[in-house]
């Protein structure tokens, strides 16, 4: 998807954060050419909502990043740098996630084993974690549920808990050259609680 010189690698990410609230955005885009970093681009990323046009950064080489209010999913992105171009590279991104069991804020008992169920389905990629403790189960397959076996919760102090779930679409921009790749990263969170003696919260 997209056209370009195929003089350019790129490597780009929408990262995309909702924790119960609004959602965040970040943009991130590695450019090189020749396997240098190019330092003279004109990096955009345009969505529903406009046109972003991503700054260097430099402490990393090569680097293009910036940030949005919202999710838009769909995003576009062009980069020049000189005669060399990406030019309307367009990836469409999972849609918001939405857990459907257990409810929010449930409270649940660790020893047991515990389905977690979400819509919609069928993201190229995903991946469950489970805060603070840093618990990760790797990719799995984005077919609506996920059993968290029992005792892998850890221990928090206030006994609550987040359950994590990352995922996202690629495309592979055409026009760069081979390797190159553009995605979009969400993340949401379902809370709950492993009836602590003590905390906020307890039953």
């Amino acid at each position: 998807m997209g056209s370009g010189t195929r003089t350019l690698h790129v490597d780009g990410t929408v990262l995309v954060s909702s924790d119960g609230g609004a959602f965040t955005t970040s943009f991130m885009v590695q450019v090189q050419r020749g396997g240098a970093p190019v330092m003279d681009a004109n990096v955009t990323i345009t969505s529903s909502t406009g046109r972003h046009v991503l700054n260097s950064d430099v402490r990393f080489p090569g680097r293009w990043s910036g940030f949005a209010d919202g999710y838009q999913q769909v995003y576009v992105l062009d980069v020049e740098s000189g005669s060399d171009t990406i030019r309307n590279v367009r990836v469409d991104g999972p849609p918001p996630v939405v857990f459907t069991a257990p409810a929010q804020d449930s409270t649940i008992d660790p020893a047991s084993a515990l389905e977690v169920q979400w819509e919609p389905r069928a993201a190229d990629q995903a991946w469950l974690f489970i805060d603070p403790q840093g618990t990760s189960f790797g990719e799995i397959d984005d077919d609506g549920s996920f059993t968290i076996p029992p005792n892998t919760w850890g221990t928090s102090p206030d006994g609550s808990h987040a359950v994590g779930l990352s995922r996202m679409n690629t495309v592979t921009p055409a026009g760069a050259v081979e390797g190159s790749r553009m995605s979009v990263l969400t993340d949401g969170y379902l809370h709950v609680c492993d009836r602590p003696s003590t905390g906020l919260c307890m039953d």
